[in-house]
């Protein structure tokens, strides 16, 4: 006897909710589980990105404080000023960090020329300005 739509629909529920149960537990279970991102990484991981596909760009540094970096760059016509903590690279800055105010190369991300780096795991654009 050939089954209606009612029929179907009526032995296909057990197995429909089950599954549909078994995947937003799954779901729920990969969204507490998964890994978090410190900040620490995170921050790792924009340096990376900007010093792997950042454009680079000719800057100046106008002060160091403690560990910090601040300098200025142009990007078509807009005067952006930034700053970058290089606690976490110090073996990487070339010489002390008082001489590294003056000119210095950067990189910056070309959709969003805010996002700049002059020291990175694997780029540097700090110069040793022996005074």
């Amino acid at each position: 006897m050939p089954f209606g739509l009612y029929e179907i629909l009526i032995n296909w529920s057990v197995p429909i909710g089950s599954a549909a149960t078994v995947i937003g537990l799954a779901a729920i279970a990969f969204f507490l589980l998964r890994r978090r991102v410190s900040p620490d990484e995170a921050e790792r991981l924009r340096r990376l990105n900007v010093g792997a596909h950042g454009r680079l760009l000719e800057g100046m540094v106008t002060d160091v404080h403690e560990n910090t970096v601040y300098f200025t760059y142009s990007v078509r016509g807009v005067e952006y000023q930034a700053a970058q903590d290089l606690s976490r690279l110090l073996d990487r800055v070339p010489g002390e960090m008082h001489t590294l105010i003056g000119p210095t190369t950067l990189k910056y991300i070309t959709n969003n020329p805010a996002n700049s780096v002059v020291l990175c795991e694997q780029w540097s654009g700090l110069r040793n300005a022996e005074r």
